[in-house]
């Protein structure tokens, strides 16, 4: 997303503001860094419901005497 807008703001430098290109390129930015936030964190979650799960099937697993 960030390259597109510096590409597209390069292809149009004549009829666009500085300013402008920059808050969209300052907030193309800031919303790529939340969205890694949030794949990590659904991540860390999938993560922790596995261990929960697994624990949940060792716990019902019947115990087997080899004496």
């Amino acid at each position: 997303m960030v390259f597109c807008t510096g590409f597209f703001a390069v292809l149009n430098r004549d009829s666009l503001d500085a300013g402008a290109v920059g808050l969209s390129i300052c907030c193309f930015i800031q919303i790529t860094r939340l969205l890694n936030w949030v794949v990590r964190m659904s991540v860390d979650v999938e993560t922790s419901s596995v261990a929960i799960e697994r624990i949940k099937e060792y716990s019902e697993i019947a115990q087997v005497n080899f004496i």
